[in-house]
């Protein structure tokens, strides 16, 4: 049972999740600050995190002692993707944007988010109806 949640296809949605609440906070807080004089908006290189965590990269937290564990929190910072701040800090960009480009942002990262769950929700789902056999 162990395995199969924590097969490379759970733990890649779990990343996936993790990066979209954080990418979350960032364009919150781009739309809360709009109107901030000299404030320059911040966003997450979304792709580059997510590859950088698949390849277990040592400074995002992923890496452990054994293919079935959790990885641990070691960051420094309080994201929920659990990173420490240097990392993340790798993948941060400043740039000027608009308040509509952020709307944008907060709609594609939000239908990212859903079909993440989804695809989830399906994987426990077919879990489940395999365990009671369908009743």
């Amino acid at each position: 049972m162990q395995n199969i949640l924590s097969s490379p296809g759970s733990r890649g949605m779990k990343k996936m999740l993790d990066a979209c609440t954080l990418r979350q906070k960032f364009i919150l807080n781009n739309i809360a600050n709009e109107k901030t004089p000299d404030y320059v908006a911040k966003d997450i290189d979304f792709k580059g995190m997510l590859q950088a965590s698949r390849t277990g990269s040592p400074l995002c937290g992923f890496n452990s002692t054994n293919k079935n564990h959790f990885p641990p929190a070691t960051g420094d910072d309080d994201s929920p993707f659990r990173m420490n701040g240097q990392f993340v800090r790798m993948f941060v960009n400043s740039k000027e944007t608009t308040e509509e480009e952020e709307m944008v942002n907060l709609a594609a990262n939000s239908l990212t988010y859903r079909a993440a769950t989804d695809l989830l929700s399906r994987k426990f789902r077919l879990i489940s109806t395999a365990i009671t056999g369908g009743k």
